[in-house]
């Protein structure tokens, strides 16, 4: 699973601006939530920051009316596509003048041929039969493939000694992503390397991101509205992760007392959607 993804993710060039998009490749069989998101939202290549989230057969039949969910960042309202006969998503023409319709031209669809038109309305079949299966642990993956997918990705850092202290102070040194940085964001006025952070460990391969962020990004980037941080830390025990306290007091010798709250998660292997190139 984890090479398509990654192959959808190569693809993703709709978080780039001015470079247009090919059409995925298929996902295959076994595909989750974030794989079917991924494919969808190149597809339709979308802005930065919008995702195809949810979709909603209403009936089975290709007769029947058909609702597409494009979540939109921050607190700006979602988006709608939808088709009165579900089929219509199958057709090219269709499928590509829904999207720019909806959206007001923000979609950049490239013209798809039949084939395409009909894989598309297949993972969106997928995706409303998968979502509605979904646990919360699924929704909570999503969210950190979503906050990693654009994340400022720090490396050659160790939480381990002697790193730690090095590892720290970098973190400590970098203003913390918070709402008035998000808000920035959502203008699209927000300087790349200004992003929320995640730090891959160069000794053991851990990701570590900090607990605000996380929380920032998701209440007002991703959209989750409040979200309390026992919640959230609830939520990241429950897919392997771990809240940890991380402090350093170099007083003695002349250096710095610092004191982090950070998520740890076991590997960055468990999220093939990072990139390590920004």
């Amino acid at each position: 699973m984890s090479d398509e993804l990654d192959h959808l993710l190569d693809a993703a060039g709709n978080n780039k601006p001015g470079k247009r998009v090919g059409w995925p490749k298929l996902p295959g069989h076994d595909a989750d939530l974030t794989v079917i998101r991924a494919y969808l939202t190149t597809a339709a290549n979308l802005p930065a920051g919008w995702a195809i989230d949810l979709a909603e057969r209403h009936g089975r039949y290709g007769s029947d009316p058909l609702t597409i969910t494009v979540r939109t960042p921050g607190d700006a309202q979602n988006i709608d596509v939808r088709f009165d006969s579900q089929r219509d998503c199958s057709k090219p023409a269709a499928l590509r003048g829904a999207f720019f319709e909806a959206t007001n031209g923000a979609s950049r669809m490239r013209y798809p041929t039949s084939a395409q038109a009909s894989d598309f309305y297949g993972m969106v079949c997928a995706l409303a039969h998968v979502a509605s299966h979904a646990t919360i642990a699924d929704e909570t993956y999503a969210w950190l493939h979503s906050y990693l997918d654009l994340a400022w990705i720090l490396e050659g850092l160790t939480f381990k000694p002697p790193g730690r202290y090095d590892a720290v102070c970098t973190l400590q040194a970098r203003p913390e992503f918070e709402r008035k940085a998000a808000q920035t964001y959502v203008r699209g006025d927000l300087d790349p390397r200004d992003r929320w952070v995640a730090i891959i460990d160069a000794q053991t391969d851990e990701l570590w991101i900090r607990t605000g962020e996380l929380a920032a990004y998701l209440r007002h980037v991703y959209g989750t509205g409040s979200l309390a941080h026992h919640t959230l830390d609830a939520r990241v025990s429950e897919i392997g992760g771990d809240r940890e306290h991380v402090e350093e007091d170099r007083r003695h010798a002349g250096g710095r007392h610092i004191s982090l709250v950070l998520y740890r998660f076991p590997s960055v292997q468990a999220f093939p959607t990072i990139t390590r190139d920004v």
